[in-house]
Order: structure tokens, then sequence, then C-alpha cells
């Protein structure tokens, strides 16, 4: 569930405006490379499953996945030179909804782990730990926004720099982080071949 908070980040929240503001296009533009993130993740849950069904495995997928997504963060953090180019928008936007797809392995691997009879619960808890990711990185990155804005405002609204969304996506990248660390410590049971 790391990953999916960054997404919800980037792709509801401020990816528009980190486009508009770094990159100078209109907002119209903007929201295509969202809505191109939006169809990464739709095709990214039904292939996600359907691989770690056919190779019999959640653990790989999961580590393969959350390891792209840290790459998408920290290319966006790292960048040399100022910010990523435009044209690489779209394959990183499609990637990091593929890759958060991701978090739908966490349902059966949460699954897997627990007592029988608790399905119930450890979805549910599953399902909290999906919205708290998004709860908790919301105002964290917004409190990063705000350490790096530098005074501008255009029409009362405060205007942030790269360097201010860079501190944002640190934050996105140390939660798709914990997740990778996560997935390379889950103790997989063989999927049964019946799901």
């Amino acid at each position: 569930t790391g990953t999916y908070g960054g997404f919800m980040v980037f792709a509801g929240t401020w990816g528009i405006s980190y486009l508009v503001h770094v990159y100078e296009i209109q907002v119209a533009q903007a929201s295509l490379f969202m809505v191109i993130a939006y169809l990464g993740y739709m095709v990214g849950c039904p292939a996600v499953g359907f691989l770690s069904d056919r190779y019999q495995t959640r653990r790989l997928p999961a580590i393969i996945l959350t390891s792209l997504s840290c790459l998408v963060w920290f290319t966006l953090i790292a960048w040399p030179g100022g910010p990523v180019p435009l044209a690489l928008f779209y394959l990183l936007s499609p990637l990091l909804g593929f890759t958060t797809a991701v978090n739908v392995l966490s349902f059966p691997m949460a699954r897997s782990v627990s007592p029988p009879g608790f399905t119930g619960i450890v979805t549910s808890v599953v399902n909290i730990g999906v919205f708290l990711g998004m709860a908790v990185l919301q105002p964290l990155f917004g409190y990063f926004l705000d350490l790096g804005w530098q005074g501008m405002l255009v029409e009362g609204a405060r205007v942030y720099p790269l360097s201010a969304y860079q501190l944002g996506f640190l934050s996105c990248l140390v939660f798709a982080l914990v997740a990778l660390v996560a997935s390379i410590r889950f103790r997989e049971k063989p999927v049964p071949k019946s799901q």
C-alpha cells in the first residue's frame, strides 16, 4: 500500500499543478498525463493479478513493481540539470500507474499469512492501510511544498518551484521504499491453484 498514496498525491492532487508550474504547460495538456497515469493503473490491476496467478507468486511481482515505482520517484527527484524532460512523462505517467497496481496484491498476500476465518478482518486492515497511506501523504506532501515555497503568488495562490515538488516526491519515495522492504521481507506461502 506504500505505492498507492504517492500515486494519488501525484495523479489525484498535485500532478497537474506540478506540470503547469514547472513546465509552464496548459492545464489540458497536464491533465492528459494524469489520464495516462490512471490508464496505466487500470491496465496494471488485472495484469498484476493475472501474472501473479500464472506464475504462482505474489512476492516477486510485488518486489519488481515496487522497485519500478521507487525508480519513477527517484527519477523525478534526481534528474540531473533540472526537471525531467516533459516527453519522458509519456513513459513515467503510465509506469507510475502500472506499478501502483501492485497494491492489489496486498490483499491476497495478507490473507495468505493470516489464520483461517480472519479473511474479513485482514481485508479491512489492508484496506485501512491503503487509505492511511493517502491520508498521511497528502498533508505531508503539502507540508514539504510549503517548506520549499519561495513566496511566489499568482492570483492569491501559491506557486511552488521544482525544488519544493522534489521535496514532496521524496516523501512518496520513502513510502515506496517502505513498501519495497515489506515486499522483500514477505514470507510467501505457495499460492493455491484455485486462486
